[in-house]
């Protein structure tokens, strides 16, 4: 049974509630889709940025690098992060202590650590490379942590804070990998920087924000049992975020192994193009989830058929705009943002606007699957699309490189949109179904 279903508190936390500090009030959802999307908007385009500054200031290869390094840190980070922000954000009723999730996130972080030094050391990578991606883990690290405390007051529809930091991690990572590239032009210096202004945000500004704005005490609780009970709930949806992520991460490993990093590169840069409509998304199915969840709670299949139309009217029109200027001025926009050489790969660019489409459409249903408390079916719809992902990666990328990646990609995410789409008509339906029974 789903914890938005479930009436019982199963593993009671005690909270300490701080006598000096309230909650603050709920912000309308188009003031929070405001700061989301600025937040969201600006840490992407400055993640997007570090790639390009990367290119620019470097060759394919260090792209290649650094995208292995995310590739590799990833899945791992996704599956011990168990998705406790999703989980966290939808507790509408407050079922869990915060320093419970604090807890587990801390637990889990250090297990995925560990899990990435243990890769590192059983792939054999050198030295560089073994630098780049052991940074890119810590720098992920932070963020899981500051992730606790977004969560926390996404929950509260407090987004102002959480745009606040994205932007602040954003502007000080891309300041601190164009300083350290363009007098030095190592990698590993750069991504060590990227690192230390992640760590940096988390330090100066997500903790002290926490501690003003969240009414209950900061210091985490490792009480077994509610620790278990939490893990329990959220491992299903790890899983998931685990398997989406692989099945993301596929297409790149295959490319690495049968051509070189600077295939990989290439694919990537032109790829991460992607983040710029998934940006407008995220905010909006951030600034959605907790309202979403909400109708779910109150049995309200009216407010979530009226909520998911218009934001499938949103991806969907969105999804359409990429594809078009993909095709119109796709190798001016390499040219522009990378360098000629990106420009000669337009079909990629074209492919990853198609994959960004569907993209856009499963975030909607699987954002309803989630508020519908669902954290178990989606696994063996994600392995079905990592089946479907490696399969076409094993097929199309040994002869065509880059563009089988890209049509690995499109495979993926329409499959992971059918599946979504199945589960989100299922889940509204049920409800409708139990509605009836209640009246």
């Amino acid at each position: 049974m789903s914890a938005h279903r479930n009436p019982v508190y199963i593993a009671p936390v005690l909270v300490a509630v701080r006598s000096d500090t309230q909650p603050a009030l709920p912000r309308s959802l188009q003031r929070n889709f405001v700061w989301t999307f600025a937040g969201n908007a600006t840490y992407a385009a400055c993640q997007w940025l570090v790639i390009v500054l990367i290119a620019k200031l470097g060759s394919p290869t260090l792209v290649g690098q650094f995208t292995l390094g995310v590739a590799v840190c990833g899945p791992i980070m996704l599956l011990c992060g168990l998705a406790l922000r999703v989980v966290q954000a939808n507790d509408v009723q407050r079922r869990r202590a915060f320093r419970t999730y604090l807890g587990l996130r801390l637990l889990t972080t250090a297990v995925a650590l560990l899990g990435i030094g243990l890769i590192v050391v059983i792939a054999g990578y050198g030295r560089a490379l073994s630098g780049v991606v052991l940074l890119v883990g810590i720098a992920k690290a932070a963020e899981a942590i500051s992730e606790v405390f977004w969560a926390q007051l996404q929950q509260q529809e407090q987004m102002a804070p959480i745009g606040t930091s994205m932007i602040l991690k954003g502007v000080l990572s891309v300041a601190a990998v164009g300083a350290v590239l363009g007098t030095l032009g190592n990698l590993t210096i750069a991504t060590l920087a990227f690192a230390a202004t992640w760590i940096a945000a988390l330090l100066v500004y997500d903790l002290p924000v926490g501690r003003r704005m969240i009414p209950q005490t900061l210091r985490p609780s490792f009480q077994c049992a509610a620790l278990l009970d939490l893990a329990r709930l959220a491992f299903p949806l790890g899983i998931v975020l685990m398997l989406s992520s692989l099945a993301l991460n596929v297409p790149r490993y295959f490319l690495v192994h049968h051509h070189d990093e600077h295939a990989l590169g290439m694919f990537s840069a032109i790829s991460n193009l992607m983040l710029v409509g998934m940006t407008l998304m995220t905010a909006l199915g951030q600034a959605a989830a907790p309202r979403l969840a909400r109708h779910f709670a109150n049995q309200d299949r009216a407010g979530v058929i009226h909520l998911v139309v218009k934001l499938l009217g949103v991806s969907v029109a969105l999804g359409i705009c990429g594809i078009v200027l993909a095709v119109v001025a796709g190798r001016f926009i390499l040219t522009i943002v990378y360098t000629l050489e990106y420009a000669a790969a337009v079909d990629v660019l074209v492919l990853a606007m198609i994959a960004a489409l569907a993209s856009y459409v499963s975030n909607v249903f699987a954002a309803v699957a989630i508020a519908a408390g669902e954290f178990r079916i989606p696994v063996p719809l994600q392995c079905v699309n990592l089946l479907t992902t490696t399969i076409i990666a094993w097929l199309a990328i040994p002869s065509h490189g880059m563009v089988g990646a890209a049509w690995a990609l499109v495979g993926s995410n329409v499959v992971t949109a059918l599946a979504f789409g199945w589960l989100a008509h299922h889940c509204v339906g049920r409800m409708g179904a139990i509605g009836v029974q209640n009246v």
